[in-house]
């Protein structure tokens, strides 16, 4: 490779990883919640586990954070069953 083709590489992976590091601070925002227990569990995984997470599970992480939060609390705390099927495996990650 060239020096242009060394610069335009660096500056395409510069803009993915900037790109990525806003996303991951939405997330962070988003994890947030009105209850410390759901705060707790969203960031621990948006920290631990996230980044290393399938595309899958990064997508029902995002999904999950969209519900309302005392959906959230009583799935998670297994107060009800969660009523959507294909959030059920990042529950058992989000409480394991």
């Amino acid at each position: 490779m060239n020096s242009k083709q060394d610069t335009t590489e660096s500056n395409r992976l510069s803009n993915i990883q900037n790109i990525q590091n806003i996303q991951k601070r939405q997330l962070a925002w988003a994890c947030r919640r009105g209850m410390l227990e759901l705060d707790i569990l969203f960031n621990r995984y948006l920290e631990n586990f996230y980044d290393q997470a399938s595309l899958e599970h990064q997508e029902k992480f995002q999904k999950l954070l969209a519900c309302q939060d005392q959906e959230l609390f009583e799935w998670l705390l297994k107060k009800n069953p969660c009523d959507h099927p294909e959030l059920l495996e990042i529950i058992r990650v989000l409480i394991h």
